[in-house]
């Protein structure tokens, strides 16, 4: 029979001191800390679906017994880095945020450097989230999907701001689809796959761009990224006054306010 582990088995396991050593941690240190983590819950994964569909009982307990020391290395690593990002305001904001997590805000406080993404726009830019910009950190841009994907998962949570962003930007980009507003978009996508390789899924793409329209697809990573930019822009705003001590200044009409801005 699979044991069923939670994050509170292993609380008298975890020594408090360790909690202490990522306050004095480099960035570079404390991000290779939060990959770690990422790779160990793959592993872990990983090893309870080979536990589940292990015949042999003493080969299934093998592999359980290293999938819980597994949890156990995980449940001592996240709330340390949890810890290190309350010490940053910017940290302690995105924190509160439903859908981020210590892993993920780590890794955030480690590739964006705010005295070179002095604008949102350099900040989307860096992310990979502008137009046709070749120059990017990948690492970052796979956070951000990954935090894309979080957004999209609680979304139907009401607490969730940019869960519930991405679903009115959803919405609203859908309205536009079925009234033919993205039709001359549409045309271009088509035109282009003409002559280019299709699969399977390509091809049912193409029939939709034959009728002026956008796939339902495409149209929910729109809402996404738009989601993901916000956030970003949010996270610039409250980073940019924790480090200069004054709000940034945007020239962009109609702002979203910051949720829960710590200022």
């Amino acid at each position: 029979m699979m044991s069923k582990l939670t994050a509170s088995a292993y609380e008298s396991l975890i020594d408090p001191d360790i909690l202490l050593i990522s306050n004095q941690l480099k960035k570079e240190n404390v991000n290779l800390i939060s990959q770690l983590y990422w790779e160990l819950r793959a592993k872990r994964r990983d090893l309870t679906n080979k536990a589940e569909d292990e015949s042999d009982s003493d080969n299934q307990d093998i592999l359980l017994y290293f999938r819980d020391m597994v949890v156990e290395l995980e449940q001592t690593i996240k709330p340390s880095l949890k810890r290190y990002c309350g010490t940053f305001r910017v940290g302690e904001w995105a924190l509160s945020q439903m859908g981020l997590g210590p892993i993920t805000v780590t890794r955030l406080l480690h590739y964006i450097d705010i005295d070179k993404a002095r604008t949102p726009e350099h900040l989307w830019s860096y992310a990979g989230l502008m137009p046709d910009n070749k120059t990017y950190n990948n690492s970052l841009k796979e956070v951000c999907i990954e935090i894309g994907k979080s957004f999209v998962k609680y979304s139907d949570k009401e607490n969730c701001f940019y869960g519930n962003l991405y679903l009115s930007e959803l919405e609203r980009r859908t309205n536009i689809n079925d009234s033919g507003g993205y039709l001359d978009l549409a045309k271009e996508e088509s035109i282009k796959l003409d002559s280019a390789k299709k699969s399977k899924s390509l091809l049912a793409d193409k029939l939709i761009y034959d009728q002026g329209k956008l796939p339902a697809s495409r149209i929910a990573s729109q809402a996404q990224r738009y989601a993901i930019k916000i956030f970003l822009a949010h996270w610039h705003a409250v980073q940019y006054r924790e480090a200069y001590g004054f709000d940034y200044q945007s020239s962009h009409k109609n702002i979203i306010s910051v949720p829960d801005y710590p200022f």
